[in-house]
């Protein structure tokens, strides 16, 4: 995951804008008798999320699957900066989300897992709070919380596999 963020504080000492480019990962399911496992493999196909801070909420979308992308709260970028803003104990500000996306919306290619991770990465620096990667996985358990029952996807953007 790549990313930068605008130099602009606000008197909280939170980041005014977060960009972050996300790449697609396949997954491959393994299975060998009794043991389900997968990898992630990331390909050369990114999506683009700007999260900045805004007098209203709004989604703007364009690319992949921009019609189909919800443009509320049950956003998956608006659920995964939702709960880093809870993960730091604050209020979560108004904010505008913009995505140029180039992975697919719901083609099982793992869009969701994308936006649930550029969500949280977003959330955190705007909020300027950082969560462990190592040892607790504390980062990790905000991601898997919110994508259950297929997890698999935000584990392989922290660990690659």
């Amino acid at each position: 995951i790549l990313g930068t963020c605008c130099c602009t504080h606000f008197p909280t000492g939170c980041l005014a804008q977060s960009t972050l480019i996300v790449p697609l990962l396949f997954l491959f399911l393994l299975v060998f008798s009794y043991i389900d496992d997968c990898i992630g493999i990331a390909v050369d196909l990114w999506s683009e999320v700007t999260v900045a801070r805004s007098d209203k909420f709004e989604i703007t979308a364009e690319g992949e699957g921009a019609e189909e992308m919800p443009k509320d709260e049950t956003n998956y970028m608006v659920v995964g900066c939702k709960a880093a803003f809870d993960a730091a104990g604050k209020p979560v500000p108004l904010l505008k989300y913009h995505v140029v996306s180039r992975i697919p919306y719901a083609r099982g290619l793992g869009s969701s897992s994308a936006a649930i991770v550029a969500g949280i990465v977003a959330g955190l620096v705007l909020a300027g709070h950082r969560l462990p990667c190592w040892g607790s996985e504390a980062l990790l358990q905000v991601a898997a919380g919110i994508e259950v029952g297929w997890s698999s996807g935000v584990v392989a953007y922290f660990r690659g596999t």
